[in-house]
């Protein structure tokens, strides 16, 4: 299959990575490689542009990255090159690790952490929130993955989750709650570090007037290996095409996967 053949503007959408990467990934790393240890023809440069297009605005949402305008890409991709080219530094397919010190943290006396995280399934016209609500001491209080239908940008999906979040802590009158997300600018907006515009403005001040009302409420981002277990039940929700709210009782998985995280915090550090 050719990598430039997957629909999209760009060619290259982000999903199409994660459903057929072990189709494309070979041909795509290569191409990769190629401009970057030979002399390679500009066809080739051209692939690597399309890739990193694609990349760079997922990148910017999750950790604030500088973004840089898609008419510059072939500047970048070429300067990247060429200083490969000058230094002569090798370059391998990297492994996949673990998340080495990184991990949930547990929040500070009397209060509660909730944990959100969104997925999205473009093509299927499908979107899911996961979330989880631990007390001071690790144990879950509440989780959900809320599972939603409709076209909408990975941006507009992390709104949208922590915003149920909020409705669902507010409900429940849980607080002083810390609010933790992996979606940097997201959170940002939702701190008014910068402006929203478009569709996702209106959950944005949704979120803000939720915010205001809640008591000892919070919201900031943390990184995505701090954000495992709302990372799992988001991408159930859209698997699994229902949503579901828990207490007391929870599926045997979740409970696994919150143990492990309890079971690799620093107990004396609340975050």
């Amino acid at each position: 299959m050719d990598p430039l053949k997957a629909r999209g503007p760009d060619g290259l959408p982000v999903l199409f990575f994660h459903k057929f990467w072990d189709v494309v990934g070979g041909n795509v790393t290569s191409a990769i490689l190629d401009v970057l240890n030979n002399e390679a023809p500009m066809e080739k440069l051209g692939e690597v542009v399309v890739v990193l297009i694609r990349k760079f605005s997922r990148n910017r949402l999750l950790f604030g990255g500088d973004c840089v305008e898609q008419g510059n890409f072939w500047d970048r991709v070429g300067k990247l090159a060429e200083e490969f080219r000058r230094d002569g530094i090798g370059v391998s397919v990297p492994k996949v690790c673990g998340s080495g010190s990184l991990g949930w943290i547990l929040p500070n006396s009397g209060d509660f952490k909730l944990n959100i995280d969104a997925a999205l399934d473009y093509d299927n016209c499908r979107y899911g929130a996961g979330m989880v609500i631990r007390d001071d001491r690790g144990i879950v209080v509440v989780a959900a993955a809320l599972s939603f239908f409709g076209k909408v940008s990975m941006d507009i999906t992390e709104a949208k989750a922590i915003l149920e979040g909020l409705l669902l802590t507010n409900n429940l009158g849980l607080f002083p709650m810390s609010v933790k997300s992996d979606a940097l600018e997201v959170v940002g907006l939702c701190n008014r570090k910068s402006s929203s515009y478009g569709d996702i403005d209106n959950i944005i001040c949704d979120i803000l007037s939720l915010k205001f009302k809640c008591i000892d409420t919070s919201i900031v981002h943390v990184p995505r290996e701090c954000n495992s277990v709302a990372h799992f039940i988001a991408h159930f929700a859209v698997l699994n095409g229902c949503s579901n709210v828990w207490s007391n009782v929870f599926p045997d998985w979740l409970s696994v996967l919150a143990k492990a995280d309890l079971s690799s915090c620093n107990p004396f550090f609340g975050k």
